[in-house]
């Protein structure tokens, strides 16, 4: 990643991913690319963008399936110190586009509530921040009305 300025920040990023299917039906390896942007418009309002795969990169050379090609568009506004809201737009090359809307708040500083809501298929979501220094802890649950509930746990230590 790289700022670009105060106000613009882009960035790439390469992922391998690597598929394992056993009882002989093997294995397969691929590289997809990520890009994205940042623009603060003005004080406490950003808008981005992300596309994930934009090569449309196949699963395998031996079959025709190809990873999802996803672009995103967002904006989050920080309406106070303590309130953020977010939105999203997101577009598989395959499939009906996605919005997504959410909120953190902050209890203190160290302590974060939040809570958001998508479309096609409807889904929410809730979680907590803990921010400790250098140790950021993020938990959170979404569900899905076939899936059920999905646990997150994000453990994130900055060496400054």
């Amino acid at each position: 990643s790289r700022a670009f300025g105060e106000k613009f920040s882009a960035a790439v990023q390469l992922n391998y991913l690597y598929t394992y299917i056993g009882d002989g039906y093997g294995t397969s390896g691929s590289v997809a690319a990520e890009l994205g942007v940042i623009y603060e418009a003005f004080p406490g309002f950003q808008i981005g963008a992300h596309i994930f795969n934009p090569t449309r990169t196949r699963v395998s050379d031996l079959a025709p399936d190809r990873l999802p090609t996803i672009f995103r568009f967002g904006a989050a506004y920080q309406f106070s110190e303590r309130v953020l809201a977010t939105i999203e737009t997101e577009k598989d090359l395959d499939k009906d586009p996605v919005f997504k809307a959410g909120i953190e708040y902050g209890i203190t500083e160290q302590l974060f509530v939040r809570a958001g809501l998508g479309t096609h298929p409807t889904t929410n979501a809730f979680g907590l921040g803990l921010y400790l220094g250098n140790l950021k802890i993020d938990i959170a649950t979404s569900f899905h009305h076939v899936l059920g509930y999905s646990p997150q746990v994000s453990l994130r230590y900055s060496f400054q």
